[in-house]
């Protein structure tokens, strides 16, 4: 981006909780070089990256504080005797920065002509799988032939 231009937003979620997850996404298009930096903060944590590394792959912002005491609330478990840290990562509010796709990868211009459709009522949809590994799909299209 040129010259360092910032977006800067706000919202709110509730903390997730035991079988309950809070899952929320933002979606950003910017236009920048391979070679141009992006920072991100959230909640006082930094990651900083290239696009090209971004197009690469993806990568998480971990946030385990306050993990410990909804283990020990949920469990009454003394989370420092815990042998593996595997349940403050899985416990823990995380943000994932997917991949980045260019434009060219996510932008389709799609034509289709059923040259034989059966008579009667038949439904058309898209399903798409991105490069980034994600997953589209249009409702379906009804149409009346003949």
């Amino acid at each position: 981006p040129p010259d360092g231009e910032v977006c800067r937003f706000g919202f709110k979620t509730s903390p997730p909780t035991l079988g309950r997850a809070v899952t929320e996404g933002l979606i950003f298009e910017i236009e920048a070089h391979p070679d141009d930096r992006v920072r991100i903060t959230i909640d006082g944590k930094e990651k900083e990256f290239t696009v090209a590394q971004c197009e690469n792959s993806s990568d998480v912002i971990y946030f385990p504080d306050g993990t410990g005491a909804r283990i020990r609330e949920a469990f009454g478990m003394d989370v420092s005797r815990l042998p593996r840290p595997d349940p403050f990562y899985f416990l823990s509010h995380k943000i994932r920065i997917y991949r980045a796709v260019r434009q060219s990868d996510y932008e389709v211009c799609w034509r289709y002509v059923d040259r034989h459709p059966p008579s009667g009522t038949n439904h058309y949809r898209v399903r798409v799988h991105q490069r980034n590994g994600h997953i589209a799909w249009s409702s379906p299209v009804w149409v009346l032939s003949s």
